[in-house]
């Protein structure tokens, strides 16, 4: 698995572990001006991404996030003030995989993302 928020991915994982303890996913970063190269070419099985996705091998499915909130926990600066916007819509993520490489474990992870509720400070 891959992704820039992996510190909000965990309750995704631990929530997968607990249902599958044999398996031991792992987080790494993804280049965010090409996301979909790790997926291509088999590095990685699954990332988060924001969609939309239009890549003819990727498929996956969705999931809600607060990702807005991350930004101001993980992109601090000195110069920049974040302030709530109450009534905007969350953010969507989607947890996206290669089709030819579906696997149990892949469909379980996105179900587990589908049935569990991520939420930040």
């Amino acid at each position: 698995m891959a992704g820039h928020n992996p510190q909000d991915l965990r309750p995704l994982l631990d929530a997968f572990k607990a249902r599958h303890p044999a398996c031991d996913p792992h987080i790494r970063s993804i280049d965010f001006g090409d996301p979909f190269a790790t997926l291509r070419n088999g590095e990685i099985d699954i990332a988060p991404i924001w969609p939309p996705v239009n890549e003819p091998v990727i498929t996956g499915g969705e999931a809600m996030s607060p990702v807005h909130l991350h930004a101001a926990r993980c992109m601090t600066r000195s110069d920049t003030a974040y302030g709530p916007i109450h009534d905007a819509p969350l953010a969507r993520w989607a947890l996206i995989w290669r089709a030819a490489a579906e696997t149990d474990l892949v469909r379980a992870l996105a179900h587990t993302a589908g049935n569990i509720t991520i939420s930040l400070p």
